[in-house]
């Protein structure tokens, strides 16, 4: 009876033997990838959280650029009637200024629309400068960008922006190409100064970009909602029940890094000032 029982148990046939063969590498292939994948991202996202460190530096350093309230180069006005000259550019004089506007810097005239950039001037003569100025609210592309209308001697200048306490130069800087010569020939000797370091130091964290990947700087304007409370006590002030709250146009800055396939976008605003 027991030699009749042993008889009928069967082992593994080889086919099967094969099939749990297979399944169990596969398996073991499987897993093995998984690992490794999830090895990868957590390689990659501590990467990420030290090039947060260096992504604060960044932000720190453009606050120290950042000058919001525009210096007014003294009480300039505008030094003769000026007519439109129906240019891409054009010259008009000004004096009253205790020292040099820079290029870049733009500004608006009372009784004229629009806003002015200095694209060049002449050395500073008895508080006079000639200007060579283009419309800055305008695209570059228009047909005319010089004074919209007659500016009148004596009339205000106001400026806006200067282009040494500005944003603006940083505005698409790309942080991947810190050792391009071509382009870094393209922007000012701080900018570049900046790149040179920045890139570097992203590079370090990070390592070699692939194809695809960014580490881009991008500046702009926004208009955001800010609590009013003028009796500064930490409170909202209300009316009639409901918070208040006043529109302040603020300097966005936004820096976004792509590695492989994540995307990190940190960002910060800096108030304007007139």
């Amino acid at each position: 009876m027991i030699k009749n029982k042993f008889k009928k148990q069967k082992g593994l046939s080889i086919v099967e033997a094969i099939t749990a063969s297979t399944i169990l590498a596969i398996s073991v292939v499987v897993f093995m990838t998984l690992q490794s994948e999830q090895e990868k991202r957590f390689t990659l996202l501590r990467k990420f959280d030290k090039a947060a460190y260096a992504v604060d530096l960044v932000f720190e350093e453009l606050n120290a650029v950042y000058a919001p309230k525009p210096n007014q180069y003294g009480d300039p006005v505008v030094f003769q009637n000026t007519n439109p000259s129906g240019g891409a550019t054009q010259s008009i004089v000004i004096s009253a200024l205790t020292s040099l506007p820079d290029i870049g810097d733009r500004f608006v005239i009372a009784g004229v629309p629009g806003t002015y950039e200095i694209t060049a001037a002449t050395s500073l003569t008895n508080t006079r400068s000639t200007l060579t100025v283009k419309r800055s609210d305008i695209p570059d592309t228009s047909p005319n960008l010089s004074l919209a209308t007659n500016a009148v001697a004596n009339a205000k200048l106001t400026f806006t922006l200067n282009a040494n306490g500005s944003l603006d130069p940083y505005d698409d800087l790309d942080l991947l190409k810190y050792q391009d010569g071509t382009y870094k020939s393209s922007l000012s000797s701080n900018v570049v100064t900046s790149l040179e370091k920045w890139g570097a130091l992203l590079n370090t964290h990070l390592g070699r970009a692939l194809t695809n990947d960014k580490r881009l700087i991008e500046v702009g304007e926004v208009t955001v909602n800010v609590p009013v409370d003028d009796n500064n006590d930490g409170v909202t002030d209300q009316v009639s029940g409901v918070d208040q709250f006043t529109s302040v146009t603020k300097t966005q800055v936004t820096i976004t890094i792509k590695q492989d396939n994540i995307t990190e976008v940190f960002r910060r605003h800096y108030t304007n000032g007139s």
